[in-house]
């Protein structure tokens, strides 16, 4: 273009050629979902991005969705993804009538294992056919094939785009819309499909608090279906009234800290229309936190996995030695726990906790008298509280002590309880005086007897032993009760 003038001249808004692109994600590095078309809800229900297994013999395969209200000569896109399967398999466009049953073909299309198909048609005028709903279903593509298939992201939607899949109108939430856009400009009229060519930011950030009740919405129209759907979006500096200008295709350049307006215009096939609006914060940065251990969106656990090893270390988990049973760890050092968390997606994660072996602590008091038939022996001052036949108890003490059973109790001396009283068990001294002594038994070393008498006598049955040492004299006698007799010396 070349520009002549004598004197002088003005220009203004002079496009200098650059291209504004802009593209979606799920992630903020723009690697999850990348979509360069913001995403269309599905207009099938019931489908996830999980995939599902189908089995079955010839033509005998499985339905993806079904659409009961589609539109005559309107453009539809129709994709799914077939992760795995033995054989390839066919992806079949049907018309149902009002029963569910079938009424025509609209399209046939083979898919490989690890395609994503997408498939674009025009619902036909059902014509003598009475076809009035459409669903989709895959199947083998012969009488042969046997085995089984996967699929998952069955997505149906109005035009000829196929956008990354997402749930139907009655199933989606907030954290199922992009939460990222990304921008850069340049002079070529394509879109990059590189997700590190866009400087991405937040456009969709976690729910708020529940906010005060509003006003009753427009209701729905009864019996009529969606036309066309607009979406259009402005930058504002209110997050409560929405811009009256300024509205385009496009997602503009956010602004922190200001508020991005998102307004939808349903027109249905009775002309009427209605919009709506929705808002959504442009965070400014905040002070940076520490990561944490990410949670798994949209996924079950699959299997826990706890293992266990013992380490000298309580800051460094250990590398090897990791077993099922918990081994043996010395006082002072480390148990160390590992947990393997699998999810049904196939991903994992793992966590670790670790506690100290206690050092052996001091050896505490003695304890408690044992049971019957199994006595104990106990030495304190202190009358024992637990008493059985067969117990033996020392008194410590430096005073006599009058027990529970009236028995005086003796300093230094042995007692054993009989089931009733306390009787003298053992003492040991070096000078004995006794005005009388009972005993069942009495052995003695240079046993000394001066003015006294001995008398023993034994009896066994009708046989009476007796042996006197008394006075001046000795005597001896057995008396047999069964013969009367008596001998004596």
């Amino acid at each position: 273009m070349t520009i002549v003038a004598s004197n002088s001249l003005t220009i203004s808004n002079v496009n200098d050629g650059t291209i504004t692109h802009t593209a979606y994600s799920w992630s903020a590095d723009g690697t999850d979902g990348f979509t360069t078309v913001y995403p269309n809800l599905n207009l099938f229900t019931g489908t996830s991005d999980k995939p599902s297994t189908s089995t079955g013999g010839s033509w005998n395969g499985a339905t993806i969705g079904v659409y009961k209200i589609p539109k005559v000569g309107q453009a539809y896109t129709i994709s799914v993804e077939v992760p795995e399967a033995d054989h390839d398999v066919v992806l079949e466009g049907h018309g149902l009538n009002n029963a569910g049953g079938w009424a025509s073909d609209i399209f046939s299309k083979r898919i490989k294992s690890g395609e994503k198909a997408y498939i674009t048609f025009t619902w036909p005028d059902p014509k003598g056919s009475g076809a009035t709903q459409f669903a989709a279903n895959l199947a083998w593509t012969n009488d042969t094939d046997a085995g089984a298939y996967s699929y998952c992201k069955a997505k149906l939607e109005i035009g000829s785009t196929a956008t990354p899949h997402m749930p139907s109108a009655s199933e989606v939430t907030t954290a199922d819309w992009p939460r990222y856009i990304g921008q850069y400009t340049d002079f070529t009229q394509a879109d990059s499909t590189n997700p590190s060519d866009y400087t991405w930011s937040l456009i969709r950030g976690n729910d708020g608090k529940d906010g005060a009740n509003g006003k009753d919405g427009l209701a729905g129209k009864d019996g009529v279906g969606i036309k066309t759907t607009v979406i259009t979006y402005a930058i504002s500096t209110s997050g409560t009234v929405a811009p009256t200008t300024g509205w385009t295709s496009s997602v503009p350049s956010l602004v922190k800290g200001q508020y991005l307006w998102t307004k939808t215009v349903w027109t249905y096939t009775d002309s009427s229309s209605e919009t709506g609006y929705s808002v959504t914060y442009i965070a400014k940065d905040g002070n940076n936190g520490n990561d944490g251990i990410a949670g798994k969106d949209g996924t079950g656990i699959k299997t826990t996995t706890i293992t266990y090893a013992g380490s000298t270390s309580g800051t460094t988990a250990p590398t090897s030695g990791w077993s099922t049973t918990v081994p043996t760890v010395e006082a002072g050092s480390y148990l160390w726990t590992k947990t393997l968390w699998t999810y049904t997606d196939n991903s994992f994660e793992t966590g670790y906790s670790v506690a100290k072996m206690g050092n052996n602590g001091a050896p505490g008091p003695q304890g408690p008298p044992g049971s019957n038939g199994d006595p104990g022996k106990t030495v304190s001052n202190t009358e024992p509280t637990t008493r059985f036949k067969g117990l033996t108890w020392k008194y410590s003490g430096t005073a006599d002590l009058t027990a529970s059973d009236g028995t005086v109790i003796k300093p230094n001396t042995e007692y054993y309880y009989n089931g009733t009283h306390w009787m003298i068990n053992y003492f040991s001294v070096n000078n004995f005086v006794a005005e009388s002594i009972t005993s069942d038994k009495i052995d003695g070393k240079n046993l000394t007897i001066t003015d006294g008498e001995f008398v023993s006598t034994t009896t066994n049955g009708p046989v009476t032993t007796s042996t006197e040492i008394k006075d001046n004299h000795i005597a001896i006698s057995k008396t047999d009760g069964t013969v009367n007799t008596r001998n004596d010396i």
